[in-house]
Formats: C-alpha cells, sequence, structure tokens
C-alpha cells in the first residue's frame, strides 16, 4: 500500500512541476490533480486491493458470520 502511496505522490508531484510555472491558469485545475490520480490508480487496482483485504480478514469474517446466525 505504501507502494502506491508512493507512486500516487510522485506522479502529483510530476505533474505540478510539469504544468505549474507560475500561471494562474493552471492553478485552478492542479487542485484536482491528486483526487483524478489517485480514482485513476486505485480503480485498477481495486479487485486486486480487494481481494487481498477479504484474504486478510477472512477469519473476522467467519466469526461475525457465525455471530450472526
Amino acid at each position: 500500500m505504501e507502494g502506491i502511496i508512493c507512486v500516487v505522490n510522485e506522479t502529483v508531484q510530476s505533474f505540478n512541476s510539469q504544468y505549474n510555472f507560475g500561471k494562474e491558469v493552471g492553478k485552478d485545475i492542479l487542485t484536482f490533480c491528486r483526487p483524478a490520480v489517485e480514482r485513476y490508480i486505485f480503480s485498477k487496482l481495486y479487485d486486486n486491493l480487494f481481494a487481498m483485504y477479504a484474504i486478510k480478514n477472512q477469519m473476522d469474517d467467519k466469526k461475525f458470520m457465525e455471530r450472526q446466525v
């Protein structure tokens, strides 16, 4: 997970350094940069991340389901 966050941070910094040359026009768009990058990356990785968390929390889910019956 830390690796994914590092990729997001590096990508956002790259966009900021590429498109922020002191112009006022780009500053309005750059506020949406981090959410857009995070949404794109996590949408591509969602299935794998969800499967990892499901396996990690499998025992807790089983205990919860046993208590429900």
